[in-house]
């Protein structure tokens, strides 16, 4: 019964961050407040053979904007570190990609909308190119699709966010708290 109504406690503790974003202080925020830096890639080098290439796994780090209620991935170790000190809350690594481009059309693009300073990833050349043509701003290749776990992308009708998630458990919730599923984005992977 205890094991039971602890579970259910963090599914309603889960339910009301997503509802709620940021008017509550979550545990997550509580120790990000504590949190200096984020975890380092092993630095393990691989060898693809298709390719040719050497390659690492990176993390991919997934953080919140408090203020805009906007989820953010990077694989760049400096770029989530200065995040914090900005005040984003960093909810930890989010899967892993490969350091260089394995095959064609891996590509994960960022862009920018700059009326709202929202981000979307994506690996469509055309969704990228349609969204440049409404002003939004390529930023750059984010990181690389790749691996065999599918990642999928949720919209929030409410305030514009996107979030990108393996989690089962996580796209139950969303389905559950009126999030969109616009399907499969882009695939991860966990270090062999």
């Amino acid at each position: 019964m205890k094991r039971m109504t602890k579970h259910l406690l963090i599914l309603a503790i889960t339910i009301t961050s997503i509802v709620l974003g940021p008017t509550l202080k979550s545990h997550a925020q509580q120790s990000n407040d504590n949190l200096r830096t984020v975890p380092s890639n092993s630095g393990i080098q691989h060898y693809d053979p298709v390719s040719g290439q050497y390659y690492e796994y990176i993390n991919i780090h997934r953080l919140l904007n408090p203020n805009l209620v906007e989820h953010f991935y990077t694989a760049s170790e400096n770029e989530a570190n200065k995040l914090i000190k900005a005040g984003w809350v960093y909810e930890g690594v989010a899967w892993k990609s490969t350091s260089v481009s394995l095959s064609e059309h891996d590509e994960v693009y960022r862009l920018l909308n700059p009326n709202d300073g929202r981000h979307l990833f994506t690996t469509s050349e055309g969704e990228k190119n349609k969204l440049e043509k409404k002003g939004w701003i390529f930023e750059k290749i984010a990181f690389y699709s790749c691996g065999s776990i599918p990642i999928y992308r949720y919209y929030n009708p409410n305030n514009g966010d996107h979030i990108l998630t393996w989690d089962p458990n996580e796209q139950t919730i969303l389905d559950d708290t009126g999030w969109v599923s616009e399907g499969k984005s882009l695939n991860g992977a966990w270090e062999d």
